[in-house]
């Protein structure tokens, strides 16, 4: 089909109006994309249920998806998500069922995968995987955190304490 693209400019001097990089954006019938691995930098030695967030990214409601992970390349685990209900660029945060045991103190590496979007071949396998790095530590402390008022007055020149608490607190 053709495609106009119109440009309405008003000005009362004789600049020019430059336009660059238009890109007409092809979306594939199905495409599902692995946006995120949603795990802690930190976290306990012990099972730990995994999270990620996918997007979809094709033209197709996307109803379900097969995902897998694996931690610091070992075999993956995988698992069928059903009853999705995601249209053109929806999000959906989902967690593994199956945990991934970490289980020593150190570094782990997680992985994750998504195939066959609504049971098909994904058009895009490029943007299919996410990885992040976290730490496992042995005693995952308790953090107790103290914020204070400090303003005296409320003027023009005094900071507004209580402004800043709110916007800290929120």
């Amino acid at each position: 089909p053709k495609v106009w693209i119109k440009f309405n400019y008003q000005a009362t001097n004789d600049a020019w109006w430059a336009v660059d990089d238009i890109k007409v954006l092809g979306v594939p019938a199905t495409d599902a994309a692995t946006v995120s691995v949603d795990v802690a930098g930190y976290v306990g030695v012990g099972d730990y249920a995994v999270p990620f967030t996918i997007e979809n990214m094709g033209g197709n409601a996307l109803s379900s998806i097969t995902a897998s992970y694996s931690v610091n390349g070992s075999a993956p685990g995988s698992q069928t998500f059903t009853g999705l209900n995601l249209n053109l660029f929806g999000t959906a945060s989902l967690q593994f069922t199956l945990p991934a045991l970490l289980s020593a103190v150190g570094p782990y590496n997680f992985k994750v995968f998504t195939s066959l979007p609504n049971g098909v071949a994904d058009d895009n396998p490029a943007n299919d995987t996410a990885s992040k790095a976290l730490m496992a530590i042995s005693h995952l402390p308790v953090k107790n955190v103290l914020l204070e008022e400090f303003t005296t007055a409320n003027c023009g020149l005094c900071p507004g304490g209580t402004t800043y608490m709110e916007a800290i607190t929120n």
